[in-house]
């Protein structure tokens, strides 16, 4: 039986990386700290955030994520199927974070995903 592989990343994968570097991002929380929170090594954060690597969050990352950042799962992936993502803004909500926060989030997602739909043309 042959397996697949992956030679590009996901749209999917990608955005979900966007969205929680976002939410890192917004609270100084480094690679490093990411990475000993869900029990892998920082190289492995490294390469999810990089667009062009296949690397990516499972399942099981993502509910240790989704329990440091005390939030649902549903923030951390995207609101709508990805091929209606292109240029929509994606609403993210934080629980117990400052407005502040929020907007680096929001801030960082939006140029995130402008930088994607821009690296397709």
């Amino acid at each position: 039986m042959l397996k697949k592989k992956f030679t590009s990343p996901s749209k999917l994968d990608n955005l979900i990386s966007q969205l929680v570097k976002a939410k890192r991002d917004a609270v100084n929380l480094s690679q490093d700290d990411l990475a000993y929170e869900i029990g892998v090594k920082k190289q492995f954060i490294g390469q999810v955030e990089d667009p062009n690597d296949v690397s990516h969050y499972n399942l099981t990352h993502l509910n240790q994520i989704a329990i440091y950042f005390e939030c649902s799962l549903h923030e951390l992936i995207p609101s709508k199927p990805v091929s209606n993502l292109a240029f929509k803004m994606v609403e993210v909500n934080t629980t117990k974070k400052t407005k502040k926060a929020n907007s680096k989030v929001k801030k960082a997602i939006a140029k995130a995903i402008t930088k994607t739909t821009k690296s397709k043309k």
